[in-house]
């Protein structure tokens, strides 16, 4: 199946491995009023993972049923039908970068990044950026269960052309 160029409105662009370290980003994130949930303060201050290469990004939010998809899809289906429609993962920094920048998220919205997901196999974790109802804004770790809903918004880089 050939990709289709740019079929989804751009969310935000943020600029990836840009002179930070992780552990700024999520000072960043605390100095601003963001909420980290869970566990991903301490991925933040001890990361898993390094920063990207330098590089400015478009991000994009599509639902499962925008991919074409139905209840209970695995990730690996949903990222596979986002890579057909020309549609690439993310690297881990995106999910604090994305939080640092959507600044006008609405109330109740759950965004997941579209990365590999962290922890073990039998605990996988995605991030999750998040407004909660009452305005409080957050990143957090997103247990899908391995399966997303069609409902679900997930969080891909969009290429330009």
């Amino acid at each position: 199946m050939n990709a289709i160029k740019n079929p989804f409105a751009v969310l935000t662009t943020v600029e990836l491995g840009s002179g930070y370290c992780i552990q700024d980003l999520g000072a960043m994130l605390i100095d601003l009023g963001h909420q980290m949930m869970g566990a991903v303060r301490g991925v933040l201050q001890n990361p898993p993972f390094q920063p990207s290469e330098t590089m400015e990004v478009d991000l994009v939010s599509v639902s499962v049923a925008d991919l074409g998809l139905e209840d209970g899809v695995s990730r690996e289906v949903a990222y596979g039908r986002a890579q057909e429609l020309g549609l690439k993962t993310c690297p881990h920094d995106a999910a604090p970068m994305l939080r640092l920048k959507y600044h006008n998220q609405p109330n109740g919205e759950t965004l997941i990044v579209a990365t590999e997901p962290l922890g073990d196999a039998t605990d996988p974790k995605l991030f999750a950026v998040a407004r909660g109802a009452h305005g409080d804004s957050y990143l957090a770790f997103l247990r899908t269960g391995g399966k997303f809903k069609k409902s679900d918004r997930l969080v891909f880089i969009q290429p330009r052309t």
